[in-house]
């Protein structure tokens, strides 16, 4: 009562109107709409600078870090197997690697992500790392100097001299930073986890205010919808009840009442798309049944779906004529067998290789095998039972037409399997090669 109350005040009956009630609540779900949309349009801008800042810095960073937490233990790994394995030639070149291209690689995309990650502590903490290694490095690349060859380790004071700085310089110093990174990754993952956290608050707010606008909406909307089927008759009830039937494909007449009113006129223009439907889906059928010489007509000049099918039998009678054309210059008929409807379809070639105009037999297997030369037909059996198994099949045998005229065929056929797995029809064509016979039978003598 109270909702409608609201809408209909007998002061103003200008302003209750049906239409001005319609766009009343049209204007109200739209302005729901748009204060919809521009509340998830902005929490999704804000989610998409927060994911891309953590797709492009965050993560990218992390696993720089962690690569290069790896470069310090493998540098150290590798400068120790340098002095004490003269003949490992592998972790030479990886250790030449790191120092060639892993680490300036490294080294410059940390310099392109940290800043954008860190504050100037962490940042500095980095840049110190970076100078220590740096030394580290100068230390590694003495001891490559020095054995630079096989026989340089034959020094036993060289060779001292090296593993001392191994063990004095290089693993102390590794440690150090190791340690030095750890408290950098731990700074890292810590931004890391407040980004993933304010991206999933950010989430959760966007999804309470979509389920909350709903709720709204699905409120307001169902208090406009029983207002309206309130104030509109029975007669459009009735009316949503065909356009429904007519949705649902259910192409009926239907009954108009004696008197002329809106809904009658509208009843009556339905039968009419109705029988008009009927007869556009007669049409279509013909045509699948490739009868393109039945008649019929657009409605109108503008009627867009009877042209369609007027320009889809011409174009299909069209590719119907030159594939027979076709088929009758090489000689080719096809056919079709539908193992699960037993309908077997023939190309009119076909026909008229086996001496008949298109059309004038029934297609069947019996048929065709009564025209197979009495010899050849248990090999057809026989290779049509076992092409089904194999898949393809093919053979020449002979052929006697209806008009008494002998001919050598090739056949060749391919069986198509269903989604089941199960072959459910056969394909394939029958070719005149007494031509080539002929050729090859002069050849021959």
């Amino acid at each position: 009562m109270i909702f409608n109350n609201i809408f209909m005040v007998k002061n103003f009956k200008g302003f209750v109107t049906i239409k001005s009630r319609l766009y009343f609540s049209f204007f109200l779900l739209v302005f729901l709409f748009i204060a919809n949309g521009v509340i998830t349009l902005t929490i999704l801008h804000n989610n998409k600078q927060l994911s891309n800042q953590i797709a492009t810095v965050v993560d990218p960073a992390t696993h720089a870090l962690i690569e290069f937490n790896q470069l310090l233990t493998e540098s150290k790994m590798l400068s120790t197997n340098w002095v004490f394995i003269r003949s490992n030639k592998e972790d030479k070149d990886a250790l030449i690697k790191i120092h060639a291209s892993r680490y300036p690689e490294l080294h410059s995309k940390l310099n392109t992500l940290a800043p954008q990650l860190f504050d100037s502590i962490v940042n500095d903490s980095l840049k110190n790392i970076y100078v220590k290694f740096d030394s580290l490095i100068v230390i590694q690349k003495d001891i490559m100097a020095t054995l630079n060859t096989f026989h340089s380790y034959d020094d036993p004071f060289t060779r001292m001299e090296m593993e001392m700085k191994v063990e004095d310089e290089i693993i102390p110093r590794t440690t150090q930073l190791r340690a030095s990174m750890t408290h950098i990754m731990e700074a890292e993952q810590s931004i890391r986890s407040k980004a993933h956290e304010k991206l999933e608050r950010s989430s959760y707010l966007l999804r309470l205010i979509l389920i909350t606008l709903a709720c709204m909406v699905t409120l307001i909307g169902a208090l406009i919808s029983f207002y309206l089927v309130r104030i509109i008759t029975n007669p459009i009830h009735r009316l949503r009840a065909i356009i429904s039937d007519m949705g649902r494909g259910k192409l009926k007449p239907i009954k108009c009442e004696g008197n002329n009113n809106e809904i009658s006129l509208m009843a009556a223009s339905v039968n009419g798309l109705t029988e008009n439907l009927k007869a556009s889906a007669t049409f279509a059928t013909e045509i699948g049944e490739r009868n393109f010489s039945t008649d019929f007509k657009p409605l109108s000049e503008d009627d867009t779906l009877g042209k369609a099918l007027i320009t889809m039998r011409d174009n299909l009678r069209e590719t119907d004529y030159r594939l027979n054309q076709a088929q009758s210059f090489a000689k080719l008929g096809s056919w079709e067998f539908n193992i699960q409807t037993a309908e077997i379809i023939w190309s009119d070639e076909l026909y008229n290789m086996l001496g008949y105009k298109a059309m004038e037999i029934k297609p069947g297997l019996a048929i065709f095998l009564e025209h197979i030369i009495e010899g050849d037909r248990a090999k057809i059996k026989n290779v049509l039972s076992k092409g089904i198994q194999e898949n393809l099949f093919y053979l020449e045998c002979k052929l006697l037409s209806a008009d008494n005229v002998l001919k050598d065929v090739y056949i060749q056929g391919q069986a198509e399997k269903g989604e089941e797995g199960f072959v459910d029809r056969i394909v394939g064509i029958v070719q005149d090669i007494s031509v080539q016979k002929m050729a090859e039978a002069k050849l021959q003598q």
